[in-house]
């Protein structure tokens, strides 16, 4: 009995000195190579970084010119024709219709707009209508907004003839420039516009630059939580010269802030939100009789949006970088046709 609680006794004595051991020597040093720490969670990082978006866009979208600038493409078969042709040669499956008060402003005009429509559904191609205003886009008596005309094409029983979805073009965020609207009455807009959308099965979606409120009354979060639960999707602008996109993680250092603020709001309903990115391939300004490109022309003369696209989500998914767990990146949108057409002539 003696001796078997000698033995008990050494045993314990023993593996009281691992335990000092391995406290003193080695748990410290497990900590430094996991760099553990009070909250971190070696998991989470591990699911976040491990999740790549693809290089393959799902909408591949063109915006079509302001009629405004003297660029009218629909009632105009042979420009029609131009615009389709080139559509289709690149691969472009969705169209952003801009700017249609012209079109829309008379009977004839719907008329057009209707034929026009029909020929992209034929193609399987989506059309968005672009507007600025509530009035543009979802009054019912005003005979240029989009939700006259589809009420119209309702009343003909020309179901094909309908856009797929409203999109807000309003840049709040430039506020109190010529045009622009509060982020308080882009909101407005926006509800508007999904009480007309949603009973009616089409979408809701809007285009943004910054996530600023120059009226200093909303946050980045707040905005981005509004956009996550009131638009389907976004279109995210990615404008900058073409000296500047040919840079390292040019795109992704652009667009990060934006894309992480809206991806943790996401997050936090436990859904991944589409996202889309605009490439202008504008020439820019005539400043002292020189132009000066504030877009990317001469980046497009010999590249197509597809490999700006590609550099984009390869950055993307280099790195890990907040919110990523709640984007989905749904493809790209071209701004605009006339001049992603003169940069393609280069090729």
């Amino acid at each position: 009995m003696k001796k078997t609680s000698f033995f008990f006794a050494a045993g314990i004595i023993i593996l009281t000195c691992i335990t000092l051991i391995f406290d003193k020597k080695l748990y410290p040093m497990a900590r430094k190579i996991y760099n553990l720490s009070s909250g971190s969670s070696s998991g989470s990082s591990k699911k976040t970084s491990a999740y790549k978006f693809s290089t393959t866009a799902r909408v591949r979208a063109l915006y079509m010119d302001k009629e405004s600038d003297g660029n009218l493409i629909i009632g105009n078969t042979g420009r029609e024709d131009e615009f389709i042709n080139f559509l289709t040669a690149n691969d472009f499956n969705t169209v952003y219709a801009y700017d249609l008060n012209t079109s829309l402003g008379n009977n004839q005009g719907r008329l057009n707009v209707a034929a026009f429509v029909e020929r992209l559904h034929g193609l399987s191609i989506s059309i968005f209508a672009v507007g600025g205003s509530a009035t543009y886009l979802t009054n019912p008596t005003v005979i240029n907004s989009r939700v006259y005309y589809q009420n119209q094409m309702t009343t003909l029983g020309r179901p094909l003839a309908k856009f797929d979805g409203l999109n807000l073009e309003n840049e709040a965020w430039r506020y109190p420039s010529s045009g622009t609207v509060t982020w308080t009455e882009w909101q407005s807009i926006i509800t508007g516009m999904k009480a007309y959308t949603v009973p009616n099965l089409i979408k809701t979606d809007a285009y943004i630059g910054n996530l600023i409120d120059k009226e200093n009354k909303k946050t980045e979060s707040q905005l981005a939580r509004f956009i996550v639960n009131n638009c389907d999707d976004i279109e995210m602008h990615c404008y900058m010269n073409s000296t500047k996109a040919l840079t390292t993680d040019a795109f992704y250092n652009y667009i990060l802030k934006r894309l992480s603020a809206i991806g943790l709001e996401a997050m936090k309903l436990n859904k991944r939100y589409k996202v889309r990115v605009i490439f202008s391939a504008s020439p820019g300004k005539v400043v002292d009789g020189q132009t000066v490109e504030i877009h990317m022309f001469d980046y497009f003369k010999t590249r197509t949006i597809q490999y700006a696209y590609t550099q984009l989500i390869n950055s993307l998914n280099k790195y890990d970088w907040p919110g990523k767990a709640g984007i989905d990146m749904d493809g790209l949108t071209g701004y605009a046709f006339q001049d992603l057409k003169a940069a393609y002539a280069f090729h």
